[in-house]
Order: C-alpha cells, then sequence, then structure tokens
C-alpha cells in the first residue's frame, strides 16, 4: 500500500524538475503563440475584426443581429472551410509538440538532460500514435455524451428535470470512467513504445489493478490546478482590468499546471511499474 508520503514525494519531485528543467515548458508555449497567431491572422483574414469596429456604433440589438445574419450567410462557406482547416491544423500541431514535450519528460526520467532538438527526433515514433488515442478517446468520450442525452431523451417526456438530472448523472459518470480509465495512456506509451489501442488497454488494465492509486493522484492533481486557478480568477477580480502582462503570466502558469500534470503522473507511474 502507498502511503501518503508517497505522493507529497513526487509532487516535491516534479516541481523541483520543472524548476530544474523549465525547457520542458517550451513545446506549449509555442504552441500557444502559434495557436494565437493563427487565431488572430484567421480573424483578419475573415473580416470579424472589421466587422467588430462596427459594432460600437450601432445603437439597436436588431441591427447587430441583423448584421451579423448578413455577414455569415454571405461567408458561410469560407468561414465554415477556413474554421475546420484551422481546427484541424491546431489538432496535428498539437500532436507534434505534445509527442515533443512527452519525449522530454520520458528523457529527464531517464536521467538524461531533455533536450527540444532530441525530443522534436522522438517525438516522430509517436505521432501517429498519439493522434490515434486522442481520436478515440474523443470517440469515447462522444458515445458517453450519447448515451447521456438518450436516456434524457427518453425520461424528459415523463419528467423534465428528472430527465436532465438523469442525463447529466449518466455522462459524468461514464465520463469519469473514462478519464480514470485511461488517464496512465501516456506514460504507458512511451514506457512501452506500443500502438495507440495497446495504450489505452494496458492503461485500463493499470486503473484496474491500482483503482485507488490513480483516483489519489488524479485527485491531487485536479486539486492543484484548481487552487492555483481559483488564485489567478480572484487576482484577475481584484485587478479588475488585467493587465497583458498578468494575461501572459497566467497562461504561463497554466503551461505550468499542465507539464507538471504530465511530469507527475508520469513519476508516479514509472515508481509503481518498478515495484512490480
Amino acid at each position: 500500500m502507498i502511503v501518503i508520503g508517497f505522493y507529497r514525494e513526487h509532487y516535491k519531485k516534479a516541481a523541483l524538475s520543472l524548476w530544474k528543467h523549465p525547457v520542458l515548458l517550451v513545446p506549449d508555449m509555442v504552441y500557444a503563440f502559434l495557436a494565437l497567431g493563427g487565431g488572430i491572422a484567421l480573424l483578419q483574414g475573415l473580416g470579424i475584426f472589421s466587422l467588430l469596429k462596427e459594432m460600437p456604433a450601432i445603437e439597436e440589438t436588431q441591427r447587430i443581429f441583423s448584421l451579423l445574419y448578413t455577414f455569415i450567410r454571405g461567408n458561410l462557406i469560407k468561414l465554415v472551410v477556413s474554421l475546420l482547416l484551422f481546427f484541424l491544423a491546431l489538432f496535428v500541431t498539437g500532436a507534434s509538440f505534445t509527442a515533443t514535450k512527452l519525449a522530454m519528460i520520458r528523457s529527464m526520467l531517464e536521467k538524461k538532460e531533455p533536450s527540444l532538438k532530441e525530443g522534436f527526433q522522438a517525438s516522430r515514433a509517436y505521432f501517429w500514435k498519439i493522434i490515434g488515442i486522442r481520436i478515440v478517446t474523443f470517440l469515447l468520450y462522444s458515445a458517453a455524451l450519447l448515451a447521456g442525452l438518450l436516456i434524457a431523451g427518453v425520461i424528459l417526456p415523463l419528467h423534465k428535470p428528472t430527465g436532465i438530472l438523469m442525463g447529466i448523472v449518466v455522462t459524468g459518470i461514464l465520463s469519469g470512467v473514462l478519464f480514470l480509465s485511461f488517464f496512465f495512456r501516456f506514460p504507458v506509451l512511451y514506457a512501452k513504445n506500443i500502438s495507440a489501442a495497446q495504450a489505452l488497454r494496458e492503461s485500463y488494465g493499470f486503473f484496474k489493478a491500482n483503482k485507488r492509486f490513480t483516483i489519489m493522484v488524479a485527485v491531487i492533481l485536479a486539486i492543484t490546478a484548481a487552487v492555483i486557478k481559483q488564485f489567478l480568477s480572484v487576482m484577475g477580480a481584484v485587478l479588475a482590468s488585467p493587465s497583458p502582462f498578468f494575461i501572459a503570466i497566467a497562461g504561463v502558469v497554466s503551461i505550468w499546471i499542465s507539464v507538471f500534470t504530465l511530469v507527475y503522473t508520469f513519476q508516479a507511474f514509472e515508481h509503481v511499474k518498478a515495484k512490480k
């Protein structure tokens, strides 16, 4: 049985790892800049900024909706195609940056100095596997949502509040089970270099054999993220009009939370695996 000291020890270890190797934050930071720049360029190209400039001069709500409707109807195909291509580009580049980041974390755990260049080179072997994992998990979460909607649809005609509640409960339970079942999918993938399907199956097997451990790690990380994000929200509210500097700091902190979660997850998984 793993005592509470284990979680505290690896918590400190994960934080110290990020302090010693801030380069682990770089893939997510570069991706965030690319996504932001791409988003701004997309909005500029679609004429959204020009449209927004006209809005303050219009006082009547009806005229605003009319302007939006006219703009969307006249640019519908362009809008849909551009947005689809943008999100597809984000999906593909996101998988590449994730693969690089995970390869760097794995390298660090092997007592090597994490390197962007080496991480990128190693990421090629995992790129399509990560895309496969993301597609499968998306489909499974979609199935969970569909199941909730179906349950709600059956009960709604009989009692609307109960139908809505049951739909939310079913979706929540199924999503929670999926989340925990695949919680260690990336540590499994990078530890064994197996296929996406095998990584998901073995992650589920790990969860079945270590339910309490998986839940404990997930709760610790969820509390950490919630506390830090709540602190940022309070600071944002206090400042009333947050400066670009504060927004940038909040973005870096959010990236830190994401990478810290992965480092802690990898370290916890490696510890349990080493004991078996």
